[in-house]
Formats: C-alpha cells, sequence, structure tokens
C-alpha cells in the first residue's frame, strides 16, 4: 500500500517537474521581436468586413513582397486567418 503511494507521488512530481521545465523551455525560446536596443514600434489595426490578410499587407507595407509581408503578420499574430473585428499587431518596417 506505501509503496504505490510514494511511487505515485514519485510519478506526479516527476511530471510536474516536467511540465514545469518544459514550459520554461517554451518560454525562453520565443524568437526575438528586435535585436535592436528599443523596443519595435508596432500599430493595432482592427479587421474590417470583408478584409483579408493579403489586402492588410498590401495597405500596411506598400511597394513591399506581399507574400513576406503576409507570413510576418501571420507569424506575428499567430494565425492565417482573420474574421472583422479581429485586432491584428502590425510592426513597423512590416515586409522588409
Amino acid at each position: 500500500m506505501y509503496r504505490r503511494r510514494r511511487i505515485a507521488v514519485a510519478v506526479t512530481l516527476f511530471v510536474v517537474a516536467a511540465l514545469v521545465a518544459l514550459g520554461a523551455a517554451w518560454a525562453g525560446s520565443a524568437p526575438a521581436a528586435n535585436s535592436g536596443a528599443g523596443p519595435a514600434a508596432t500599430t493595432v489595426h482592427r479587421v474590417r468586413s470583408g478584409e483579408t490578410m493579403w489586402d492588410i499587407a498590401r495597405e500596411v507595407a506598400p511597394g513591399a513582397d506581399v507574400r513576406a509581408a503576409v507570413a510576418e503578420l501571420a507569424a506575428i499574430n499567430g494565425r492565417t486567418d482573420v474574421r472583422a473585428g479581429d485586432d491584428l499587431v502590425i510592426p513597423s518596417g512590416l515586409g522588409r
């Protein structure tokens, strides 16, 4: 009886320790948004009805490669699909 309890406690502690270690590793592996000295300047864009990520990329990064700008927007915001009313973080210098 006591042996099972000790094994259960040991397994539980191991799982908790593993989750904490994975969480710390995941948090520490996030890429830096800006390698410069100060924080990157950003704006927030509220998606309008009928607007796509491509439309937004063309609007905020005129003259830039739209594919690269869309990929950067998707990476920064963690998604590729948008709906009306969503807020997207737009970094300065998008697509450059």
